[in-house]
């Protein structure tokens, strides 16, 4: 009886399983077959699950809302450590003109506008710059899927993009630094260029610490000891180091999501770097896609309803905002106006970060929560129309003709 009432136990987990395995392996083919995108597919299908949509019509849920958003953040650690694994330092010393130069450059003065007019909102200073450079960042997840999806990686707007992309990830692990220091110091705004200052230093000094103490300690492991064609050993050493450094990020205030990718750049260097991202590849699709379904659960059909010509102008105003101040920036950094122009379009949408720094911030006292469930709202519709506009962008366009 023991045994059976333990099978039964496993059964609704089965259930859970066979759904989203389902959205993955049948319902997410048939849009690729009528040349939908798979992240729309997914974001289609998580809207579909959305407890709000389900409750109206009795049904039941038949997905944990809170569990398939932490599959879906193990998704993201995946994605920023396969994109780790892609480079190189001389990947990165070619890129640096844009990483270090134009992805500064387009974060600073995007935060700085959508600051102004967050502020003109009789937002607090420390709420509008928290707003402000949490619309700054773009979806890494979507874009980098979309430019794989459309094979436009290795192309020159593919590689500037994703320069624009890597900086803003790495700008999270300041920006939470941030906030914490906001929290503690909420009643003094004076203090804000200061704290501000100090959680950019302090970050850069981390980030640098583990760095070297992975490029010290973790390689030369890698060589010693998993010197071995057995895939599974490899693949668990690289999951090991990716969580290892992923956890201390994260326990120093830091972005794990910052630490997988730092774990997927210490990995690159050593000849085991494309087997383990042959190995990890279907498992991080797999996670990528749960990711999705999570971003689309959030989407609450009737607020939409509600306040539909207020969500439509914030989306529409955010997406014109950074294309606007993305395409001069890209001008003034000698990029071509064919680049430029798909980029703007490319980077447009709020991303996954933003979804995580209103949230820390509704959570620590900085935003009300009235005005924290509408931004989250507005960044869940502006990454849900993404793909969309991703197709308008003349080089998808071309690709697709």
């Amino acid at each position: 009886m023991e045994e059976i009432a333990k099978n039964a136990d496993l059964i609704p987990v089965l259930y859970k399983c066979l759904l989203i395995f389902g959205i993955a392996g049948l319902i997410v083919p048939i849009f690729n077959r009528i040349h939908i995108s798979p992240v729309l597919g997914f974001l289609v299908c998580g809207v579909m699950l959305s407890p709000n949509l389900l409750s109206t019509f009795d049904l039941p849920l038949l997905v944990d809302e809170k569990n398939v958003k932490l599959l879906g953040e193990l998704g993201v650690l995946a994605l920023l450590f396969m994109i780790g694994l892609e480079l190189s330092y001389k990947k990165l010393a070619e890129l640096k003109r844009y990483i270090f130069g134009l992805g500064t450059a387009q974060i600073l003065v995007t935060g700085i506008v959508i600051t102004g007019v967050a502020f003109l909102f009789n937002n607090s200073l420390q709420a509008s710059i928290i707003i402000g450079i949490g619309f700054a960042l773009s979806s890494t997840a979507i874009v980098m899927q979309s430019l794989k999806d459309y094979g436009m990686m290795r192309r020159s707007v593919g590689k500037m993009g994703f320069s624009i992309l890597l900086m803003q990830d790495m700008a999270v692990v300041p920006i939470l630094v941030m906030i914490g220091l906001f929290a503690g110091n909420a009643d003094n705004s004076s203090d804000t260029p200061m704290l501000i200052i100090y959680s950019f230093g302090g970050a850069l000094i981390a980030v640098a610490l583990i760095y070297f103490i992975g490029k010290r300690i973790l390689q030369p492991i890698l060589h010693k000891l998993i010197g071995t064609n057995k895939n599974e050993w490899i693949a668990a050493f690289a999951l090991f180091v990716l969580c290892g450094i992923a956890i201390i990020t994260q326990e120093i205030g830091l972005s794990a999501a910052l630490g997988a990718f730092l774990a997927g750049l210490l990995i690159a260097e050593t000849e085991f770097r494309d087997k383990i991202e042959e190995i990890l590849y279907p498992v991080k699709s797999i996670l990528l896609g749960i990711f999705f379904i999570s971003i689309g659960m959030m989407v609450n059909i009737y607020e939409v309803m509600n306040n539909p010509v207020l969500l439509g102008l914030s989306v529409i105003g955010i997406f014109l905002v950074k294309g606007l101040t993305l395409y001069p920036l890209c001008r003034l950094f000698g990029i071509k106006h064919p680049y430029a122009r798909d980029m703007s379009v490319m980077l447009c949408q709020p991303g996954e970060f933003t979804l995580m720094i209103i949230s820390l911030s509704l959570a620590v006292g900085l935003l009300p929560q009235a005005d924290a469930q509408f931004f989250l709202l507005v960044t869940v519709l502006g990454m849900l129309v993404t793909p969309f506009i991703f197709r308008f962008i003349p080089t998808v366009r071309h690709h697709n003709s």
